[in-house]
């Protein structure tokens, strides 16, 4: 089917669109789940920058997500999904603020959920290291991070950490497709200031998870044992960074409950304070008595280039999707050779995940639901 689609990468962006309309609805069946997916797009509303590729990262992205809410309008999608750096967190805070408002107002658009994962650019922290001589008055807290984005996503029937009200990390359910979309949080830096009141770490390339989070995601989100029918259902995972990403901390806590969870087995381990003092503690899980289930993938961004991987953790083997490509220069933004980028229809039926992409890339297709090594 994918092979098939017409080849219109000169086409117009309208009949590029079309086509992608028109594939979604070649492989749709009733029990799919039909979503777009974008990352990395960095967007910033009069950038400081006159040449690409800054003024197409910082201003074209959002005609984008313009795009991708339209074509997620026309195919009655089931949500839009965003995989972190959202804006380029180079402004003053109350600028960082209206770009967040821009993107989730043109994403919300879409009349579906939007799900959107926290990058490491987002928190504006590498605004006040660079502008402001590291003090911490115009960082982005994670409160302000969830009254802007999260909270459109728990208003629209996301289920949050019900014991930490701005936390950053939620998932959603999707009944008809027997499918937990999972929204991870790889930027948890609580901002920490020195006696000074400079901070102590910008968020730039540091991805940290806490136990809390770990915990929540062991405890309540792959916690099925509440569904009958918990054998037929699959966990889809939105996060900034690959789960194989052994730079980042705690990274081993995470896929040891994934595999876990995989297998219907248990772990335990220490999980530490981080560099930037996430709060460290025990993580633990059991799914014996709920059995081995379904993890279907894990899409992500930051490293700005399209890749898969199927890797092995703990005797789990999690397949990765990276959407990330970095845009093309401002010229470029009505063609395929500008960064997209996705619908994807997940159809649990065939086992089998379908890749549409709107600009640069290609169409592909994977084995959906991945078993135990």
């Amino acid at each position: 089917i994918v092979a098939e689609r017409e080849l219109v990468k000169n086409a117009t962006p309208e009949k590029r669109m079309a086509s992608v309309v028109r594939a979604v609805a070649r492989v749709r069946q009733p029990d799919s789940l039909v979503f777009g997916f974008i990352t990395d797009t960095h967007y910033q509303a009069n950038p400081p920058f006159t040449s690409p590729p800054h003024v197409l990262y910082y201003t074209g992205s959002l005609k984008q997500m313009r795009r991708m809410a339209d074509l997620a309008r026309a195919v009655k999608a089931d949500f839009v999904g965003h995989g972190g750096d959202v804006v380029d967190g180079i402004r003053p805070k109350q600028d960082l603020q209206k770009d967040l408002q821009d993107v989730v107002r043109v994403l919300k658009s879409s009349g579906v959920p939007v799900l959107i994962a926290k990058g490491n650019h987002d928190d504006g922290s590498l605004w006040c290291f660079q502008n402001k001589n590291g003090r911490g008055d115009d960082v982005l807290s994670q409160s302000e991070w969830f009254r802007i984005v999260t909270k459109a996503a728990l208003d629209a029937g996301a289920v949050g950490d019900p014991e930490r009200a701005d936390a950053g990390y939620y998932y959603m359910d999707f009944p008809t497709a027997k499918t937990r979309v999972i929204v991870l949080n790889c930027s948890e830096n609580p901002h920490t200031l020195r006696p000074d009141g400079r901070l102590q770490f910008h968020s730039i390339g540091i991805t940290d998870v806490g136990a809390r989070q770990i915990n929540w995601m062991a405890k309540k989100a792959l916690n099925f044992q509440d569904k009958k029918d918990r054998k037929e259902w699959g966990v889809l995972i939105i996060n900034h960074v690959d789960l194989s990403r052994d730079t980042a901390l705690n990274v081993h806590n995470l896929n040891g409950v994934l595999a876990a969870y995989l297998n219907g087995g248990k772990f335990s381990g220490e999980s530490y304070p981080g560099v930037c003092g996430v709060d460290p503690g025990r993580v633990s899980c059991d799914f014996t008595a709920q059995g081995p289930m379904k993890f279907h993938g894990s899409l992500y961004g930051h490293a700005h280039r399209m890749t898969k991987k199927d890797h092995y953790r703990h005797d789990g083997r999690l397949l990765e999707l990276n959407f990330s490509t970095a845009l093309a220069s401002q010229q470029d933004l009505d063609t395929a050779n500008a960064g997209g980028f996705a619908m994807l229809v997940l159809n649990p039926t065939e086992n089998k995940l379908y890749v549409f992409r709107f600009g640069r890339g290609c169409d592909e297709v994977y084995p959906l639901t991945l078993t135990a090594k």
